[in-house]
């Protein structure tokens, strides 16, 4: 089908946190053919255009097109028990392996794509503009098609990485586990300078001068990775794998640690 400004896209965000409301501002901004309904069961969240909701169970009356599911993973069965069985359904939530493929066939769905989102926190640019957009899991060429026209290709936009579901749940994982391990070596690294009386930044100029070597966790030292989601998705991480060196890096992430 053609969408336009006449014949707009229905989209239903369902969650209206950070996630949610960002996926919302880029439909504001670059799909003019698209009409937005948020649905939430919190009464403080915003936008005003949110539907409030106390029971989940009526987005079974929502006629979306396109439904993005941006609320904690601890609570992502609850919109499968409603959703329509044949709609498309984009997942934003932080998965582990086999977690959507699962919620699937419990529920015989047979469209649900996982786009993580790699929006750093407070940060909404860095959703609107990503450095790639991951699209994990399989749909009918109708909805593959409408993907390719929400979000386009080319010279200009982020590249589109496709795979599967349990690729793109270790994708998000695993890019957050590497950012805590930098965020770990650079604090270990002032310890290192301070024995010799050394300024980390100065050393950290000169290591990072490399191509090879990110300049991520190095504005400031001696700060364990914090936030919502770097201390989450590492401990999902460990559980999953059972990987002694991110438990040591979890170890050394905690204050006043030492081994």
């Amino acid at each position: 089908m053609k969408y336009d400004t006449d014949h707009p896209l229905r989209v239903v965000i369902v969650g209206c946190g950070t996630v949610g409301l960002a996926t919302g501002e880029y439909f504001k901004r670059f799909i003019p053919w698209a009409g937005v309904q948020y649905v939430d069961t919190d009464e403080s969240k915003e936008p005003k255009s949110r539907l409030l909701l106390n029971d989940m169970k009526w987005c079974k009356f929502f006629n979306g097109d396109i439904y993005y599911i941006c609320i904690p993973e601890n609570n992502l069965e609850h919109p499968f028990l409603w959703l329509p069985r044949r709609a498309l359904v984009v997942v934003r939530s932080t998965i582990v392996p086999y977690m959507i493929e699962n919620l699937k066939k419990k529920y015989n769905f047979t469209n649900v794509i996982h786009m993580p989102s790699f929006m750093i926190e407070k940060q909404v640019e860095t959703e609107l503009s990503p450095d790639r957009i991951v699209f994990g899991g399989e749909c009918s060429p109708e909805y593959v098609n409408l993907l390719l026209q929400i979000y386009p290709s080319g010279e200009y936009y982020p590249p589109k990485i496709w795979c599967s579901l349990e690729t793109s749940a270790l994708i998000k994982l695993m890019a957050n586990a590497f950012l805590t391990t930098h965020i770990t070596f650079w604090n270990e690294a002032d310890k290192i300078c301070k024995q010799f009386n050394v300024d980390t930044k100065d050393v950290s100029r000169g290591v990072t001068c490399d191509s090879r070597v990110g300049h991520y966790g190095t504005s400031f030292f001696g700060e364990p990775a914090e936030g919502k989601c770097l201390p989450k998705d590492l401990d999902h991480l460990i559980d999953i794998s059972n990987s002694d060196f991110l438990r040591t890096i979890k170890k050394l992430n905690t204050p006043k640690c030492s081994i």
